[in-house]
């Protein structure tokens, strides 16, 4: 099962609003078989698994074990039933990390394997294997996308200098290292969100050009729907949706009307959820990471702490959390908290 969940990382960024899943076949301690899912609308890691197995091993495929991190499918989507190429394919055990909360599965593969005679063994190695799909089985079991807050502070706990600096263009706190690994995060999520003050006055790209992989979607609230038409995230490859309170936006690839009281990220995260976003990275500023604090409305935050100092400006946001990683990156400090409320 470590094996499988190792491959089911392998589809992080490209899966989604699909889950992250490995599957591995075994036969007397051997693997004659292993795959993940890598693509929505491609074929799902059971079906990679068993097309994996060798002519030569085939014929074992009847006296092995599957080893799966998410129930088998039993609805026909993009793609045919898992559960059916399972059976089909006369495997006699399967081993399932996490059950699938998504409705159209939610037990229903575990129960067709079982009526087929199939030994079924649920909840091995569940704990990595629901990190691993944090975000998926947070959209399902929630109702709204995972959230990863990120900011960069000084050691003196400021996140901008203030006095109309940062409006001469961003000012950077954290080294390459620490920029390079934003990027990575990126990729690796459906959105990245800010506010109107950050786009104003930073002009964030929001890609990921210091890595590879796919650019997220770009959000930014912009209540007036005021934001000029110059900015980067307008005229990048890619897509930029807008939160406000009017009905439309003179930019935007697609807008969504918010009456903005404080409970305006509950229903940014419903329109979210709405189009199977299943992620959002919010990378500020104070203000609007502070709407997500005060509600309550974020899964992890991951902290830069760079070897500088303000003196002054705005402060870092406060937060509370169990603490999941410390580790130098360079001359930069990263802490990364989850929420545990």
């Amino acid at each position: 099962m470590d094996r499988a969940i190792a491959l089911a990382e392998c589809g992080l960024g490209t899966t989604s609003p699909n889950p992250l899943v490995g599957a591995v076949l075994v036969h007397n301690d051997r693997i004659i078989g292993e795959g993940w899912h890598v693509c929505a609308g491609e074929d799902h890691a059971e079906v990679r698994c068993f097309d994996s197995v060798s002519n030569e091993d085939r014929p074992l495929i009847p006296e092995s074990t599957l080893y799966v991190t998410l129930e088998p499918c039993d609805h026909q989507g993009r793609t045919p039933a898992c559960s059916l190429r399972i059976l089909q394919e006369r495997v006699p055990k399967v081993v399932v990390a996490v059950k699938d909360p998504h409705p159209a599965v939610g037990g229903k593969g575990i129960q067709r394997l079982k009526e087929a005679g199939v030994e079924v063994l649920v909840g091995v190695s569940a704990p990595a294997a629901r990190w691993v799909n944090r975000r998926f089985l947070t959209a399902l079991e929630t109702g709204r996308p995972y959230v990863v807050l990120k900011w960069a502070q000084t050691v003196d706990g400021f996140m901008d200098p203030g006095n109309g600096v940062a409006a001469r263009g961003p000012v950077w706190i954290t080294g390459k290292r620490a920029k390079q690994w934003t990027h990575r995060w990126r990729s690796e999520e459906d959105a990245i969100l800010v506010g109107r003050r950050t786009a104003l006055n930073d002009d964030p790209g929001l890609d990921v050009r210091e890595w590879s992989g796919r650019n997220p979607i770009r959000l930014v609230i912009d209540s007036n729907s005021s934001l000029p038409g110059h900015l980067k995230m307008w005229n990048l490859p890619g897509e930029t949706w807008t939160f406000g309170h009017k009905g439309t936006h003179p930019h935007s690839d697609r807008h969504f009307e918010i009456e903005w009281d404080e409970r305006s990220v509950d229903s940014v995260l419903q329109h979210l959820q709405g189009q199977e976003v299943r992620s959002v990275l919010v990378e500020g500023g104070h203000r609007t990471l502070e709407y997500f604090i005060g509600r309550n409305l974020w899964d992890e935050a991951r902290i830069w702490t760079g070897n500088t100092s303000f003196g002054g400006g705005i402060r870092s946001p406060e937060i509370q959390g169990a603490l999941m990683e410390r580790c130098n990156v360079d001359k930069d400090v990263l802490t990364v908290i989850r929420n545990e409320a």
